[in-house]
């Protein structure tokens, strides 16, 4: 089961998100242990909403998730500064899973930051300063916190922009076998390295050293059309296991062609899909404590009843 969003997904959603340019920001809920839901208005449309779902999930449902009355703390604090402000471009830092919405307002132009990893986080940057985050907190190599300045992660392979040239020398320094080479080195993940080495017909546990230089060019173009296709062409789908949603993506995987699959318009629509088998599973599997202990002590008791009678 799919447990957070791939850097396609975040790519696809950025494009996605690219209707919302030259709306302007309604209200902003908060409730949970991380759930952010952005109302906007979007001229000719009527109200949309951008929803950050446990703090890894972004995407904008098709209906508004029920929210409470009196937002916490962090919504308070972003409605004080980006109410009614217009939003700009939205674009993914390089292939990362991090998505930076400019705000404008009139006395300010800001920063909303979406990052889908290390736990996930929304900042609010001015000048390239912290001035809120959904959560603070402190690492080795950043510290996310209002006052300070905003570090983005550090820079990865790029399969987006990177040269055939580029990929054959991440190539040569690898001492693993393809799949793991494509999953970190190249930045894909796990699921695309995978989808990748079924594309071009090659086993994936092919040591790097032995690719040949035509095996490494096929490598690279299923990479690049991969990429391409999810901005320019894409076919958003979930797979089912035995009826449970076990994944959704932006374009048809051929790793899951033994799964059913149901294809979407958008990336948000399949990703509302996808969470709604999810609610329908925990709903079907889910067991109440209360009654558990009756049934338990219905048992108990009758087992004493057993021994007293033999």
């Amino acid at each position: 089961m799919k447990k957070e969003m791939s850097s396609f997904d975040v790519r696809a959603l950025v494009a996605e998100m690219s209707a919302l340019e030259g709306a302007h920001m309604d209200k902003i809920f908060q409730w949970g242990s991380g759930n952010v839901l952005f109302r906007i208005n979007v001229s000719g449309e009527g109200k949309k909403e951008l929803f950050f779902k446990d703090k890894k999930w972004v995407y904008m449902p098709a209906n508004k998730p029920e929210t409470p009355i009196n937002p916490l703390s962090f919504a308070t604090y972003l409605r004080k500064y980006i109410n009614n402000a217009l939003i700009g471009k939205t674009i993914q830092a390089g292939f990362d899973r991090v998505i930076i919405m400019d705000i404008m307002k009139a006395d300010a132009d800001y920063k909303l930051i979406f990052e889908m990893f290390g736990g996930g986080n929304i900042l609010l940057v001015l000048d390239g300063k912290i001035m809120n985050c959904l959560v603070h907190k402190t690492m080795r190599d950043r510290s996310v916190r209002p006052g300070e300045e905003y570090v983005m992660p550090k820079t990865r392979f790029d399969p987006a922009s990177s040269s055939y040239e580029e990929f054959a020398e991440m190539f040569s320094r690898s001492s693993s076998d393809l799949v793991r080479t494509l999953a970190t080195g190249a930045n894909l993940g796990g699921q695309y390295a995978e989808e990748v080495c079924a594309r071009i017909g090659i086993p994936k546990d092919t040591p790097s050293e032995s690719m040949t230089e035509d095996w490494l060019l096929r490598a690279y173009g299923s990479m690049r059309d991969l990429v391409a296709a999810v901005a320019e062409s894409p076919e958003p789908a979930v797979y089912y296991e035995d009826g449970v949603a076990v994944d959704f993506s932006p374009v048809p995987l051929t790793i899951y062609d033994h799964l059913e699959s149901k294809r979407f318009d958008t990336l948000s629509q399949a990703m509302d899909g996808y969470m709604e088998s999810l609610a329908e599973s925990e709903v079907e599997t889910y067991v109440d404590p209360e009654i558990e202990r009756i049934r338990r002590r219905g048992g108990e008791a009758a087992g004493d009843h057993r021994r007293v009678q033999g």
